[in-house]
């Protein structure tokens, strides 16, 4: 089995206190973690539990018809939607599958249900379009380390979906 790095941003524990990170990487952000914070409250905790279920989705085929299947129940289309929401869903559809089927990032992990919740979590955090006068880096790292954003929601949910299924 390769050797793969399990990289779900916004679920990893910080690796550097706070003050040795660079400001970029927390600049408006806010978090409750304490590194004195007890053992079983502890991020490293749920680092640990968290990576002993991503390690059960890497050894579990998908294919890609599967694959589609996972991604139509995680983005439903409304049967009233415009337009534009079909045009963006069709997008959104063509994105994930390409990120699971074809994109260089997955291939040591390809066709398994991680591949699955990284092409998610690739998608939400580093390939959603930012729109606005807002900053794109900010928006994408709040996107990618906010707990309470629609997209770790989102990626929350997929994980949830990919392990029960």
């Amino acid at each position: 089995m390769p050797s793969v790095t399990l990289c779900w941003t916004g679920s990893s524990p910080p690796l550097r206190p706070a003050a040795s990170r660079p400001p970029w990487s927390t600049r408006g952000l806010r978090t409750t973690w304490s590194p004195t914070a007890p053992p079983t409250t502890s991020p490293w905790k749920h680092g640990e539990a968290f990576a002993a279920e991503a390690e059960k989705l890497l050894v579990v085929p998908m294919d890609l018809k599967e694959f589609r299947q996972f991604a139509t129940r995680l983005h439903p289309l409304p049967a009233d939607a415009k337009e534009l929401a079909k045009r963006n869903h069709d997008l959104t559809m063509r994105e994930l599958e390409y990120l699971f089927a074809q994109a260089p990032t997955q291939e040591p992990i390809r066709n398994t249900r991680w591949a699955a919740c990284n092409a998610v979590t690739e998608r939400l955090d580093h390939k959603s379009p930012v729109f606005g006068s807002r900053d794109i880096a900010t928006v994408r790292a709040e996107r990618a380390l906010l707990d309470d954003h629609d997209n770790a929601k989102l990626k929350a949910r997929a994980f949830r979906l990919l392990a029960t299924v």
